[in-house]
């Protein structure tokens, strides 16, 4: 996985496609579909694009924080799809997450199914002298805003900050 300034990018397989060919033109139309949706939805946006030919489906989908503006969402998305395809050029399947969304296309379907891998994680190294009570308080806050955001709304998006120590915010 690469990890550039603010953004990664996980290649999980190395099949490509050849230049001019149907995966690339179905890949060049979904791409465009993904960008062109991004400021119409809530944030989140999934399409296939097929043609005749079943090994040239294309699979895709963006998704943006719920604290993210339809304009935002929108100019991540088309960032990540020029970033992904220099970076990345004649993958198969790419994904890519920048600040503010996360793109991912493929070959093979990945629609509601569970994967746990590739993840991202940004470690921040501090030392806690009471880790219980940092537990805690951790575990608290995060059933609160799971619980907020699953029955929060459309976007299931929610935010909770806790002070903790001498940390200024949990």
């Amino acid at each position: 996985m690469a990890r550039i300034k603010g953004q990664a990018q996980f290649c999980p397989n190395t099949a490509t496609f050849a230049p001019c060919s149907t995966y690339q033109a179905n890949l060049n139309r979904l791409l465009s579909s993904l960008s062109s949706n991004a400021n119409q939805s809530d944030g989140f946006y999934s399409t296939t694009v097929r043609q005749n030919i079943p090994s040239a489906t294309v699979y895709g989908l963006f998704l943006c924080p719920g604290d993210v503006t339809g304009p935002t969402c929108q100019e991540c998305v088309s960032e990540a799809i020029e970033d992904i395809l220099v970076k990345r050029p004649y993958t198969k399947e790419a994904i890519i997450w920048e600040e503010k969304c996360w793109l991912r296309y493929s070959n093979q379907s990945f629609f509601s199914t569970m994967q746990d891998n590739p993840m991202v994680t940004d470690w921040t190294s501090c030392n806690v002298s009471d880790q219980g009570g940092f537990m805690r308080l951790s575990s608290n806050r995060l059933n609160v805003v799971a619980k907020e955001a699953a029955y929060g709304g459309k976007k299931l998006f929610a935010t909770r900050e806790a002070k903790f120590g001498s940390f200024k915010n949990l």
